[in-house]
């Protein structure tokens, strides 16, 4: 009980004493039921040597009493701290003979710890599939006998091996049921370690403030009971997310406490894992000589006692080192030893790390096309990790990808280089599908192909050869580790391997340097082959597909509106923005030399100038254009373009093309060109076909709520755009119904969308968009003052949907991109976008062709002769984008130079002004806020 409790300095006081009587009487049988007691103590606390010699003791008193049950446990015990102490072959050996004794007797739960003792050898020397076989047999032997201490520790080892496999989604599940059990049995010392176990799982999600929380209860637990082991590890792990947040000086004051214990407590493995934190944090600070000796020092206790998976890191962040300090050659040669050991050993979350910096190594030597290899490979890793996460929580998978997403654009960069466009292409989607699936609140009804695909590799034997690397090497790096262990072994007794043992030991070292110098040759083949092979072979089969969708789209709305559309697709990257340029038949790509962070003040420059219709313009809105559209000028006008189909990049998404402005021409973007937004689901719609005559549903609020303010112009706005039928309604411009404030709720919107007749549905409401990324908390407001959230927003059907306006303040922007101050961008710092098309891709998974929204808080009684306007031109037979354009220009008016606006103007008040021809109307925000998602016919 009191072990359990956590108390283990009374625990130790009463079994010692209960052994003294034990042995006093000559109750042998006890002794060593108490033994065995004092060395699962003594291990769980770092005290080895103590620990060895008391399970010693116990298996000399179970031989005497011929007890084969104490002498497995006792053989248990051993086993377990052999493997602690990183000998492998011995532990090996004690597990194997007392696992043989349990299944003889037919204990299950002994048979259970063993195998479980088994797995963990295997998964210390790499083997993962072994061990996961030797924990799912154990897990169902403790279960078959009702043993919930074994079935927590089956389920902990379960969790811990999906979370190297990054597997998070199923570690945590396996985790969580595990610390139930605990909870259950009322088992600190159990609670402790999954609670450290846990926080290595949030560190791997990037969920850093839980990870801290988890991690400090387990210290504390862990100091309370005088676990030094697992105080050792908090200590190291918390020192791991101070890194992390960018606080060096805590980080370094909890490793340097983690080094001391693991010392103290000859930890050889945790000093190794501690060493080479400490590394990475000297060379993120910039101390390379001191990161060297660490890294150094903890490669050479990894391979002293064959901790293949430490050996691997301890090689890649060698490679890193040198690759900084520009010593190209020692840098691949650790990444590639790394590489080796993580062919075999399967860490997802060390192996696309591994695989990104070899494709920056090779991008560095001017090898771009390996540089891709590798970077595909990368992202093959990171989408394998992210299908096995697929159900947890949006906001844990949108901070796990946060750090990530470099991957990918950086990806897209090098292919854009390289003019491998329709790959870039693919990549730049992949983005789009994340940020969308950021967006959406996960539910029953989610859609199933929401997850995203690999990518491809290119198509070459080699490429086979390096995927399926593994071959034998795991079963030979075994042998040698295990052989290595018993060279240790016996040296410390003053002997040594037989011949047949020295020869197969020297046989097993030349297998594993064969197979890295085998790598070797084999990088050298591939870089040889990628740069002579054609470029169309290393463009997969999909990829052309996905090219030949978005040139048949281009084409076929073309042709058959007669609209020359072009699609443009924009990156952003640390330096550079990348425009891609499609139209029916070519593509082109142009490279911008500015940097994210001089991009992101443009921008906000423009959007604080957009918010106050009283601002100068002019200037923000021509940087702009210099940098998204003149680069292209000469592309749009050989293709003869009159409109842009537009793929935005981040905070890009919040700037409305139409409000650039050419300075040279002195006209607006939009007095040019039609501009529509190409979101994610876009190439699910583009094919609809629009119908000859609209209807439209109306709906709004017009009273005052609580938290918003009146929309003083909405009634008007609806029966402007509203002719309502079986009424004498000689207003409106498109026939409808009007549903207004108590009139529009849930059930009454639901019953608009099931009937099918409106292809489009108006609504002119608030629609928020919380800061933080937390679209959970997103909501339409109805007009009952009720709170329609994302959730069941999401679960609506827009099906014969051909548009849905949303024409309101900020309806398609987060809180985020609303704030900042002129002189600050902090704002897009913290936002990136996503909601702008999120929102729109939304919609129309969801049935709808296209949604209309705003980009900021919108004049109210502007907006309503707007979308008069806009209406009734689409009534002559225009398309969206073209009505939305020419609407546009009506609100410029002669002067489109012009930077008036009328004295005295509110934003979302409702203004003063009756004519939206004045010049008063002519800035764009009052013309610009409105974007179109989608389908734009």
């Amino acid at each position: 009980k009191d072990y359990l409790s956590g108390d283990y300095a009374q625990a130790r006081s009463r079994w010692e004493q209960g052994l003294a009587l034990a042995t006093q009487q000559g109750r042998d049988t006890l002794a060593a039921v108490l033994l065995i007691n004092l060395a699962r103590l003594d291990e769980s606390v770092g005290q080895y040597a103590l620990a060895l010699s008391r399970a010693g003791d116990a298996v000399q008193i179970a031989q005497s009493l011929n007890d084969p049950k104490l002498d497995a446990q006792a053989r248990s015990i051993i086993a377990l701290i052999y493997r602690r102490t990183d000998d492998y072959a011995a532990a090996r050996e004690y597990a194997d003979q007392a696992l043989t004794v349990a299944r003889q007797i037919g204990d299950a739960g002994l048979a259970s710890e063993n195998l479980r003792n088994l797995g963990a050898i295997h998964q210390s020397e790499g083997a993962y599939d072994d061990a996961m076989i030797r924990y799912q047999e154990a897990l169902k032997l403790a279960r078959s006998s009702n043993d919930k201490a074994r079935e927590a520790e089956a389920l902990n080892n379960i969790g811990g091996l999906f979370r190297l496999q990054g597997r998070y989604q199923t570690a945590l599940s396996a985790y969580n049921s595990a610390l139930a059990l605990e909870k259950s049995r009322q088992n600190r010392p159990g609670q402790v370690k999954l609670l450290g176990n846990l926080c290595l799982i949030q560190q791997n999600l990037n969920a850093l403030e839980q990870a801290l929380d988890d991690c400090e209860r387990s210290l504390r637990m862990a100091q309370k009971m005088g676990d030094q082991v697992r105080e050792a590890n908090n200590y190291n792990n918390i020192g791991a997310i101070y890194r992390a947040r960018g606080l060096p000086d805590k980080a370094l004051e909890h490793y340097q406490r983690s080094l001391a214990i693991k010392r103290q407590i000859r930890d050889q493995a945790g000093v190794a894992r501690t060493l080479n934190n400490l590394g990475e944090l000297y060379l993120g600070l910039g101390n390379v000589d001191a990161a060297l000796i660490h890294f150094s020092e903890s490669l050479h206790i990894q391979e002293a006692i064959g901790d293949r998976a430490g050996f691997s890191a301890a090689h890649y962040n060698l490679g890193l080192l040198y690759h900084r300090r520009g010593e190209y050659d020692l840098a691949l040669d650790h990444y590639k030893k790394a590489l080796v050991i993580q062919l075999e050993v399967g860490e997802r979350n060390l192996l696309w790390r591994i695989y990104n910096d070899i494709s920056r190594l090779y991008a560095s030597m001017a090898s771009p096309r390996v540089g891709i290899f590798f970077g595909k490979l990368a992202v093959n890793t990171l989408q394998t990790i992210r299908g096995g996460i697929q159900t947890l929580d949006k906001t844990t998978q949108r901070i796990y990808l946060a750090d990530k997403l470099h991957v990918y654009k950086r990806l897209a960069g090098l292919l854009i280089d390289e003019g491998r466009l329709p790959e870039a292409q693919r990549v730049l989607d992949m983005l789009k599908q994340e940020e969308y699936a950021d967006f959406v609140v996960r539910s029953a009804t989610a859609n199933s192909d929401d997850t995203q695909s690999d990518f491809a590799v290119p198509e070459t034997p080699l490429a086979d050869q390096l995927q399926a690397f593994k071959v034998d090497l795991l079963s030979r790096a075994r042998d040698y580790e295990a052989l290595q262990a018993k060279k240790r072994r016996l040296y410390l007794q003053g002997k040594t391997l037989s011949n047949e043992e020295q020869i197969a030991l020297s046989q097993h070292k030349q297998d594993i340097e064969r197979a890295e110098h085998a790598l070797s040759t084999l990088l050298a083949q591939l870089e040889s082959e990628l740069q002579s092979a054609p470029q169309i072979s290393e463009v997969d089969a999909n990829t052309l597909e996905y090219l030949f969708n978005l040139q048949g789209a281009v084409s076929d709305v073309s042709e058959r509106t007669g609209i020359r559309a072009v699609m443009l697709h924009y990156l952003v990257t640390t330096d550079y923005l990348y425009i891609i340029l499609t139209t029916a038949t070519v593509q082109v790509a142009r490279q911008i030399p500015v940097s994210a962070t001089q991009l992101h003040r443009q921008i906000q420059d423009l959007r604080a100038a957009l918010l106050s219709p009283s601002s100068k313009i002019r200037q923000p809105a021509a940087a702009l254009y210099s940098l998204l559209i003149a680069p292209i000028a000469n592309d749009l006008e050989q293709a003869e373009a009159e409109l842009l189909w537009v793929s935005m990049d981040g905070a890009l998404r919040y700037v409305p093309l139409s409000a650039l402005y050419d300075s040279q021409s002195s006209r607006w973007l939009t007095q040019d060109y039609a501009v529509a937004m190409l979101t994610e689901a876009t190439q699910n719609s583009w094919k609809d076909q629009p119908s000859a005559k609209w209807k439209v549903a109306g709906l709004g609020l017009s009273r005052k709520v609580e938290g918003f303010a009146r929309l003083t112009a909405v009634a008007d706005e609806l029966d402007g755009i509203v002719r309502q039928e079986n009424s004498e309604d000689p207003d409106g411009v498109l026939p409808g119904i009007i549903h207004l404030d108590d009139a529009f709720t849930a059930a009454s919107l639901e019953e608009l969308l099931d009937l099918q007749l409106f292809p489009v549905i108006h609504i002119a409401s608030h629609f928020v968009l919380p800061a933080g990324g937390n679209y959970k908390e997103a909501f339409l407001v109805l007009g009952n003052g009720d709170r329609l959230n994302l959730d069941r927003f999401q679960r609506l059907r827009f099906d014969k949907v051909e548009l849905l306006t949303l024409s309101a303040c900020n309806t398609a922007v987060g809180e985020q991109a609303r704030g900042p101050s002129p002189q600050t961008s902090a704002g897009l710092d913290a936002a990136s976008g996503r909601e702008v098309e999120g929102l729109g891709s939304l919609v129309q998974r969801r049935g709808a062709s296209s949604v209309l929204a705003t980009l900021w808080e919108v004049a109210d009684v502007a907006t309503g002769t707007f979308m008069q306007r806009f209406y009734r031109l689409r009534t002559e037979g225009r398309s969206k984008a073209e009505a939305l354009r020419a609407a546009q220009l009506s609100f410029i008016g002669r002067d489109p130079g012009t930077d008036l606006a009328p004295n005295g103007a509110e934003r979302g008040a409702g203004l003063a002004v009756a004519n939206g021809d004045s010049p008063g109307y002519s800035h764009p925000y009052f013309w610009a806020p409105f974007i179109l998602m989608g389908n734009w016919q």
